[in-house]
């Protein structure tokens, strides 16, 4: 079952949440609250949402209290990467980011303009939520567009659906600026994304990542070296959106 983060972060990315003024100068004061605590450029440099100050911020506006301040709260923390989708999202806020017009899902259109990027990488066997927060912090960049070709809802017995999906893909991934792909830890190869690698790993501008406990992650970066020696297979999503920010955003 999907946690209060990442059904807002989804209703966020598909513009089924807007964040009221209250709740975006609440993320205002958290970016702030990580930048001082921290040293650091607030929540987008690696800012922590501590729980004590998560809590005075809160406390400090009665005014709020919506879906964010609901996902603050949530009385289980989501450990791990899972953190960093709510840290991230809590930073889109606070910079007033709109994904409207620069989040596109498929089957959508994917449209004809400069700095369009594909998430590609494994869907089957892989938790929903990591394109989410790839698209997220990817549109930190404010002239980015994401495409995500992991529908939300998906009969994958259909194998009409699943032909139009393949086809879609296809399309897709020659239509953008560049792709990402990320290889998630997972219980399967993630076959697909393989082959879309390989079919794009000559000639596209890429970004790569792959886990540590990906099972096919020596394969990735014994081909890539082959390939495209000069191209660093990194082994977080964070580095690897950091890298296609570099690659496609400058």
């Amino acid at each position: 079952m999907a946690t209060t983060t990442e059904v807002l972060a989804a209703d966020f990315l598909r513009a089924r949440w807007t964040p009221t003024e209250a709740e975006q100068a609440l993320a205002q004061e958290l970016s702030l609250a990580a930048s001082a605590d921290g040293g650091l450029d607030g929540l987008a440099a690696g800012g922590v949402l501590a729980p004590e100050v998560v809590r005075e911020a809160i406390a400090r506006r009665p005014d709020t209290t919506g879906r964010l301040t609901q996902a603050l709260l949530a009385p289980t923390r989501l450990g791990g990467d899972l953190d960093g989708l709510l840290t991230t999202l809590v930073d889109r806020v606070a910079t007033g980011t709109d994904p409207a017009g620069r989040y596109v899902e498929a089957p959508g259109q994917v449209p004809n303009r400069p700095l369009t990027v594909f998430i590609g990488g494994g869907i089957t066997g892989t938790p929903a939520w990591w394109q989410d927060w790839a698209a997220l912090q990817l549109l930190i960049h404010p002239k980015v567009t994401v495409v995500n070709p992991r529908r939300e809802h998906f009969p994958a017995e259909d194998r009409t659906v699943s032909a139009e999906q393949i086809a879609w893909e296809y399309h897709a991934l020659r239509a953008v600026e560049g792709v990402m792909f990320w290889f998630p830890a997972s219980v399967g190869d993630q076959p697909i994304a393989m082959f879309e690698l390989g079919a794009h790993a000559a000639g596209t501008t890429l970004a790569v990542g792959a886990a540590s406990t990906y099972p096919r992650r020596f394969d990735v970066v014994v081909q890539l070296a082959l390939v495209r020696p000069e191209l660093t297979v990194h082994d977080s999503l964070t580095a690897t959106v950091q890298q296609a920010l570099q690659v496609f955003g400058g």
